[in-house]
């Protein structure tokens, strides 16, 4: 039975070398951070146009999970493989959700620091969605702990955000709505997404998503 197999490192690569090379707001950031601030839909649509390219089954799906704090925040995801298989995914956005507890890659440059986790690209099969949530909650807490709340020179605090003093159980549930939730439905890209993750995607190297 054919199984895809992604070489995470690869992939990150190609993908912060194409945003820099798209016509979004996202090619200004300094190449380590684009990928803790692309948004999902056009990184998930570069990895679309890549698989397509190579005749990968895929497709992007997406849900809306209703967050108190965010509601209008939804989560775009590609899910690979073939339809009678355990799909696999591969979220190159996840560092988003890390904001939500005041890890930006603002309070890296501030602090000098290295708090996001070496991570920059997570792919799971489906039955792992608890695994994924549990690292993602535990990586959270860890980075509350050790949060010094950086100040701009205007007073903005850049390790403020909705879960920053949230205990274990909220993050958890939050990132639960966010991955457990049964509610993925297809989604197609507006057009002009379509066209930034075609750019983005042609700088991803031929083996970071291969079938074996």
């Amino acid at each position: 039975m054919s199984e895809v197999v992604v070489d995470t490192e690869k992939l990150a690569y190609g993908l912060e070398r194409g945003i820099g090379h798209s016509d979004t707001i996202f090619s200004a950031a300094p190449i380590e951070f684009r990928l803790r601030c692309s948004p999902c839909g056009l990184v998930s649509s570069a990895i679309n146009a890549y698989a397509r390219r190579r005749d990968i089954p895929i497709q992007l799906m997406i849900n809306s999970p209703n967050l108190a704090f965010d509601p209008e925040m939804q989560h775009v995801l590609p899910f690979l493989g073939e339809p009678s298989q355990e799909l696999l995914v591969i979220d190159a956005s996840f560092s988003l959700f890390l904001g939500y507890v005041g890890l930006g890659w603002g309070y890296e440059t501030a602090t000098g620091t290295k708090a996001f986790p070496p991570e920059k690209i997570i792919e799971f099969k489906l039955s792992e969605r608890d695994i994924v949530i549990d690292w993602l909650t535990t990586v959270a807490v860890e980075f509350q702990k050790r949060n010094c709340r950086p100040k701009t020179d205007d007073g903005y605090d850049l390790g403020s955000g909705p879960l920053a003093i949230a205990t274990p159980g909220v993050i958890k549930s939050v990132y639960s709505q966010i991955y457990g939730s049964q509610n993925y439905v297809p989604w197609t890209p507006p057009d002009y997404v379509l066209k930034h993750g075609e750019t983005v995607s042609k700088y991803i190297p031929r083996s970071s998503i291969t079938i074996s």
